[in-house]
């Protein structure tokens, strides 16, 4: 949701010969994306448990759901760091990049 600007702004960027700006584009929506989900989710990680339990969730699945968040949350910034990349090639019509990391 937070680079759809990008889908946009980086053709026209590209269309109009301006490098520089499809790059800023997207170092200025990975920064962005970092920058939105961070407090969130440094929150969370602390402190899904005792939330979990505060809305009567039962004990066992607060501490395995808390868990599992400390796992998945450590790839975020790596896929946020792919659709930057995914938006960055697609901008600039370079599909075959796109295509193999889909692959694999």
């Amino acid at each position: 949701g937070l680079l759809t600007a990008t889908d946009t702004l980086a053709p026209q960027a590209f269309g109009a010969k301006n490098y520089r700006e499809v790059g800023l584009l997207s170092i200025r929506g990975f920064v962005v994306c970092v920058l939105a989900v961070l407090p969130t989710n440094i929150l969370l990680f602390f402190f899904l448990r005792p939330i979990l339990l505060f809305f009567k969730q039962p004990l066992i699945p607060s501490a395995l759901g808390s868990q599992i968040y400390r796992v998945y949350i450590l790839g975020l910034p790596f896929y946020v760091f792919f659709l930057v990349v995914w938006k960055f090639l697609s901008a600039q019509e370079k599909m075959k990049p796109l295509l193999l990391s889909t692959l694999l």
